[in-house]
């Protein structure tokens, strides 16, 4: 039986905040707005309509806002994405004139909190056909490596060779392609967790959490995860009897 558990974590780099926006917007992330009203906290959905990164900027279609913030008023939002979730306040910058136009602008975060709510069963493909996984960089690097284990939201990576200093924990990764046993491949954006490198073996163990894959992926991911767990738990019941 798996467990869901909860990974905080709290970002306030300008280039992490800068790429988590980047990412949101660019893979339609589900944004709200929260605000209190008579002593209850209400979601709102907002449309994000774009991200300026010159600016540190980004703009939002909502007659909620439109109706109810000023320049200078600060606005908590929530975006979602599978089992991850971004939480900060903004401070917005100006209104527009038309109030038929229901556009906002808001200042990037100083701080964004992060969290994870994910699966805590793991399957180990160590012993199980190999699970190849290449990775892209912006740089235009390829690196191939093999999944050692794997669950519905993260990974752990084995690649050759000492790695450290090309993988970095909250680095973005938008080209992750992990070819499954049954000849499927899945696609997906990873977020780099730790990257250590096992000086005995001569390889680095990457880990990472799926960010945002399309659903055939998705299931398909599922799909070898519950397999794996049904046949760990057939090897245990068969030792006990």
């Amino acid at each position: 039986m798996s467990i869901n558990t909860e990974i905080d974590r709290e970002l306030d780099s300008p280039v992490e905040i800068s790429e988590l926006m980047q990412l949101a917007i660019l893979h339609r992330w589900q944004f709200s707005c929260l605000q209190m009203v008579r002593n209850h906290v209400t979601s709102d959905s907002v449309q994000v309509l774009d991200v300026n990164i010159n600016d540190r900027s980004f703009t939002v279609d909502s007659k909620v806002l439109a109706a109810s913030t000023f320049e200078s008023s600060v606005v908590a939002f929530k975006a979602q994405s599978g089992g991850v979730t971004l939480i900060f306040k903004a401070k917005a910058l100006r209104n527009q004139l038309d109030p038929s136009v229901y556009k906002c602008s808001f200042a990037f975060p100083e701080a964004i909190r992060q969290t994870q709510l994910r699966q805590a069963t793991r399957i180990n493909l160590t012993n199980q056909p190999e699970v190849s996984v290449t990775l892209f960089l912006e740089t235009r690097m390829k690196f191939d490596g093999r999944v050692t284990n794997i669950s519905a939201t993260g990974a752990k990576i084995k690649l050759l060779g000492d790695l450290s200093d090309k993988f970095k924990s909250s680095q973005i990764i938008e080209d992750c392609q992990i070819l499954l046993p049954n000849g499927m491949q899945a696609a997906m954006t990873i977020q780099i967790l730790g990257c250590v490198y096992d000086i005995k073996n001569g390889v680095s163990y990457v880990r990472c959490q799926h960010l945002d894959m399309d659903e055939n992926s998705e299931a398909q991911i599922i799909k070898m995860v519950d397999a794996g767990i049904k046949h760990r738990t057939a090897l245990k019941m068969k030792r006990a009897g």
